[in-house]
């Protein structure tokens, strides 16, 4: 997919002839299209590992992705929400008890739900301490404290 939007920008041309400006343009094409800079990063990510592979195989000299720089997706992300108490209690109204346990711990710990939350184990959660281990996590989490 990432070929195909590059495409109309360069054309039919050879590799050697596309630079840093032609990625600049890609770039910018991109975001009018509505393409999040997320997204963009991701399509660059792709060119690059191709011409990276293409200079460690001496198939060129350079990347013409030297130089290119990636948004800054930090930026871009919508701030966290926090829940109001009346929106807690209208979700905790919904919930039956297993989904209650996931809710609050979601809601008083802050866990991303598919790679900290739900992969937790019973043992995982140590009452006497007050202490949940995160054994899984996409930062350094390590230990949360029990509500």
């Amino acid at each position: 997919m990432s070929q195909r939007v590059l495409s109309p920008l360069c054309g039919i041309c050879r590799i050697t002839n596309v630079d840093a400006f032609t990625f600049d343009r890609f770039k910018e094409s991109r975001i009018k299209e509505g393409v999040s800079p997320a997204g963009v990063n991701r399509d660059i990510a792709v060119y690059r590992a191709a011409f990276n592979f293409a200079v460690e195989r001496r198939l060129l000299t350079h990347s013409p992705l030297d130089g290119v720089k990636l948004f800054n997706e930090a930026k871009y992300r919508k701030a966290p929400r926090v829940l109001s108490f009346s929106e807690e209690q209208r979700i905790m109204m919904g919930c039956d008890l297993r989904l209650r346990t996931i809710v609050i711990t979601l809601l008083d710990t802050g866990m991303r739900v598919g790679i900290e939350a739900l992969r937790l184990k019973w043992a995982d959660v140590d009452f006497e301490e007050s202490i949940i281990t995160v054994v899984q996590s996409k930062t350094t989490a390590g230990l949360v404290p029990c509500r």
